[in-house]
């Protein structure tokens, strides 16, 4: 975690996304962004072949959900609309909306982060917007991640 400044307790969260573009493996990083201390780390893993990682932001989601046990998952929803993130023991989530760092997932495609590789290519940092585009004020700096990888040879790609 690079910054968390919202006025939002926000929850943050990654998935793998696999080669045929479904969600998988979910978890809640940070339970509520504000909470945590600047520089905190935690490891993502590595993706397998064909894979890729994605993010997530529940907007204000501490507040309704608090600490989400670790069994989620995202299931399609109706043609167009966004994926519904789900527990299998508190059911569908929809208190507070969710925001994907791939703008095809969230809904109208909306773009929520900005992203931009850090000098010598080995970090990414990733910057959301915590309100829908278009009603929020687009400064994309309510949290900021950096991705790195501690591989030698690999850079890290922009999503």
């Amino acid at each position: 975690l690079k910054t968390a400044v919202s006025a939002h307790s926000n929850t943050l969260g990654f998935y793998r996304i696999a080669a045929d573009g479904s969600l998988f493996d979910v978890h809640v990083v940070f339970a509520n962004t504000l909470a945590v201390a600047s520089g905190t780390t935690v490891s993502l893993g590595t993706p397998g072949n064909g894979e890729r990682i994605g993010f997530f932001l529940i907007q204000d989601g501490f507040d309704p959900y608090g600490s989400l046990p670790d069994n989620l998952s995202f299931v399609a929803a109706e043609a167009g609309a966004p994926p519904v993130l789900m527990s299998a023991t508190q059911g569908a989530l929809t208190a507070a909306a969710v925001l994907h760092s791939t703008a095809g997932f969230n809904s109208g495609n909306a773009a929520q982060v900005l992203s931009g590789g850090a000098p010598g290519g080995r970090e990414l940092l990733i910057g959301f917007e915590d309100l829908a585009t278009g009603t929020g004020d687009n400064d994309f700096q309510d949290v900021v991640i950096g991705v790195r990888t501690d591989h030698d040879g690999i850079e890290i790609d922009k999503p």
